[in-house]
């Protein structure tokens, strides 16, 4: 979210990874195979979505367009989906898996 208000508002962002990369690292101790999998997959997909609205794109002289944006998020966004599915059958196995995302 912080990215795409950067980008709307033409404006620079600052935002702390280390959260994010100890919850990844905390959650792989614990997390089943399966979800292990779809966690680094997520993380794969955050860093290409990173790459490609954050790194070398100045959202003050270069922002990316809301169309570029939406189109950049959408293999984090699948891959959001995949990791929760993930996360709910290791939970309970008859879970159904959800068709869509939830947050944005």
């Amino acid at each position: 979210m912080e990215l795409r208000r950067a980008h709307a508002d033409r404006r620079g962002w600052d935002y702390d990874w280390g959260e994010w990369n100890a919850a990844l690292m905390r959650v792989s101790l614990i997390a089943s195979r399966e979800v292990a999998t779809e966690i680094d997959a997520f993380g794969r997909a955050i860093n290409a979505f990173l790459g490609s609205v954050a790194r070398g794109r100045d959202p003050r002289t270069d922002p990316v367009s809301p169309e570029e944006f939406e189109q950049a998020r959408q293999a984090p966004a699948e891959a959001q989906v995949r990791l929760v599915n993930a996360i709910r059958r290791s939970l309970n196995n008859d879970q159904k898996g959800l068709t869509f995302g939830i947050g944005g």
